[in-house]
């Protein structure tokens, strides 16, 4: 008697094979997802923040920035009771940071060090300001 086809056990077996690797592939597809997220959204802080210094001195006029806590929002205010919004991507700035304003001086230099406390996709980062020419890094805790 000659049998064509597969028997139940090869047929479980291939199929469990192939249910693995579509496990494996959505895992892999779904962190490369939450990192590109992640990127994205410094990047986008760093572009808010270059933004500000730039239009700080292209205006030669100082800007005051502030940080609320438990905010997806960068409020900054040019001109008096002018108050403009940046929404942070798929970020907000941490309950307990303690750093909550700093000023662009029109030259491309911030009036106080300190670090802002903020959070993208549930990871905590720290970016520390420096008083010389508006540098900042951007650090994981």
């Amino acid at each position: 008697m000659c049998n064509k086809g597969f028997t139940l056990i090869e047929m479980i077996f291939v199929i469990s094979i192939l249910s693995m690797i579509m496990m494996l592939t959505m895992f892999l597809s779904i962190n490369a997802i939450d990192k590109v997220d992640l990127t994205n959204g410094i990047y986008d802080l760093e572009t808010k923040l270059e933004y500000l210094e730039t239009k700080s001195i292209a205006t030669k006029k100082p800007i005051l920035v502030w940080f609320k806590p438990n905010s997806e929002k960068i409020y900054y205010q040019i001109e008096r009771n002018q108050i403009q919004t940046l929404t942070l991507y798929k970020g907000n700035i941490s309950k307990d940071n303690k750093f909550t304003t700093l000023v662009y001086d029109g030259e491309g230099n911030i009036n106080q060090f300190g670090t802002l406390k903020i959070i993208f996709n549930n990871k905590k980062y720290k970016i520390i300001f420096r008083i010389e020419k508006g540098r900042y890094r951007i650090v994981e805790e």
